[in-house]
């Protein structure tokens, strides 16, 4: 099995073979090395938080389950592309098209504006000449300012309308990635299959029940994009939710290859799910236990445009000498690299397939790195995905309504995804008392040996909408779905 994962390693992507031919050796290094060879490597203590946020201490997840497959995209002696290349060289083209769009045509239309004056003057020269020769007795100097205000006039009218069109263009883009909004919802072309990976840790299954709960609740209510639903097993064995829950299971990384740094399975369990099962949606989000779907979710990629969650604490260009040491600089600058992570993440299936193996033998070789692995911490794999897209040429549309964090977003707003990774903590008067235990509290490290109990209390007057809204959400699910109170490990 071994064997097999080391062929996997990120592909070369360059808009034509001049820019292509980059040190082979770089990316070979790339390959990911086998246990042996990691010898010199100390065993790091274990990480036991069960995923990757800090403040509190949470379970050690189970094992993540990993599978047999090949990939292979290096381009050859005599520099030709692989047909990945190709296709990517074509969505690279498309990517720049589009962002040629918008305020840059209307820049085109007025620079166009400009080109047309000097042939408005000539023609109201000769206009004027005709007018003197006539006699008609009135100043031709006069005739000439009131001909060229009126043009003036005109013009300026005519580029405000263009400048005002230009504008109206730009409030219909993404703040960030200045791509189109979506509208609509429901095309049966953009459904997305949702995969949530998880393991059969009590911690994780309470999670999952309560995160399908909601999937069904929300998937075909109008504008949703969802399509079907796999729980992602990288326990490497059946457990006791396998008819709850659609699920698929995985093999997990060779035993110590993870360090105790339980997410980097994350990658390898889509390495094999992509290979092994079968998955009739052109897209997929990627989706974490402690989401719960508040709204329909409609597809927010465009085409080879997935679309990521901006992350403030992913900061790739304030990192730029770690990240080139996986990103370089041939490929490009720093801010290629997106400030997200894997999840949530809507990104069409081909892609995910390119961008995975990859992303996978990033994180081992960033985990490898003691400088790297010092800085991002439990990051570190959202890091791995980031450069890995950037690697592949992929880039995301930021959407900032894909999620909220309570307590630190008050408000549900327009927002999709609820994402109850942070603790909840406040006074009876509704004041954050965040970092110490507050009089109500909700926080689902409280949970790691057994599930939430039936109606949990309201949080007290005061605190915000999104606090009171999870807890509601959560009773909702626990008083919905059978045997709650009997769920145990499998």
């Amino acid at each position: 099995m071994l064997d097999k994962m080391m062929s996997y390693g990120p592909r070369r992507y360059a808009p034509h073979e001049e820019s292509c031919a980059m040190d082979h050796e770089y990316y070979s290094s790339m390959q990911m090395m086998p246990p042996g060879h990691h010898n010199h490597m100390k065993q790091h203590v274990a990480f036991n938080h069960h995923n990757r946020y800090p403040y509190q201490n949470m379970q050690q997840q189970q094992q993540y389950h990993h599978q047999n497959g090949s990939y292979s995209g290096h381009a050859s002696a005599g520099g030709r592309m692989s047909p990945y290349h190709d296709d990517h060289h074509m969505m690279m083209m498309m990517m720049m098209n589009n962002h040629g769009a918008g305020p840059a045509a209307a820049d085109g239309r007025m620079m166009r504006m400009q080109f047309i004056y000097p042939c408005v003057v000539k023609k109201l020269s000769e206009e004027l000449r005709m007018i003197g020769r006539k006699n008609l007795g009135v100043s031709s100097f006069l005739l000439v300012l009131l001909a060229l205000g009126f043009f003036f006039a005109t013009y300026n009218l005519l580029t405000m309308v263009i400048q005002n069109k230009a504008a109206d263009e730009i409030g219909k883009l993404n703040p960030l990635t200045q791509m189109p909004e979506k509208t609509g919802g429901g095309n049966s072309d953009m459904r997305f299959h949702v995969a949530l990976t998880a393991t059969d840790a009590i911690y994780s299954q309470w999670q999952s029940r309560i995160m399908y709960y909601w999937y069904q609740k929300v998937k075909d209510m109008p504008r949703s994009d969802m399509g079907k639903f796999t729980r992602i097993l990288h326990s490497g064995k059946a457990d006791n939710l396998m008819d709850e829950i659609p699920s698929f299971v995985v093999d997990p990384l060779p035993e110590g290859l993870d360090r105790g740094y339980i997410v980097l399975n994350r990658p390898w369990a889509f390495v094999q799910w992509l290979e092994k099962a079968t998955i009739e949606e052109e897209y997929i989000l990627m989706a974490e236990p402690d989401h719960i779907f508040v709204k329909p979710l409609p597809n927010l990629a465009q085409g080879n445009h997935p679309a990521g969650f901006p992350f403030f604490y992913i900061k790739p260009a304030e990192h730029e000498k770690i990240i080139r040491k996986f990103y370089p600089e041939e490929m490009g600058p720093v801010t290629n690299v997106d400030p997200i992570g894997n999840s949530p993440v809507i990104i069409k299936k081909y892609l995910l397939e390119e961008i995975s193996p990859t992303w996978l033998n990033v994180s081992l070789r960033m985990k490898d790195d003691h400088e790297t692995d010092k800085q991002f911490g439990w990051v570190l794999e959202m890091y791995a995905y980031a450069v890995a897209s950037a690697l592949h040429g992929v880039r995301h549309i930021l959407r900032k309504d894909f999620m909220l964090q309570p307590p630190w977003d008050p408000e549900v707003g327009k927002r999709f995804i609820l994402h109850y990774t942070y603790g909840c903590d406040y006074n009876l008067k509704g004041e954050l008392t965040y970092g110490k235990i507050g009089e109500w509290r909700f926080d689902k490290r409280s949970y790691l040996n057994g599930p939430p109990p039936k109606n949990l209390s309201l949080p007290p007057p005061g605190v915000p909408e999104s606090v009171v809204r999870l807890v509601k959400m959560v009773n909702m699910a626990t008083a919905n779905i059978p045997g709650w109170d009997t769920v145990t490990r499998g």
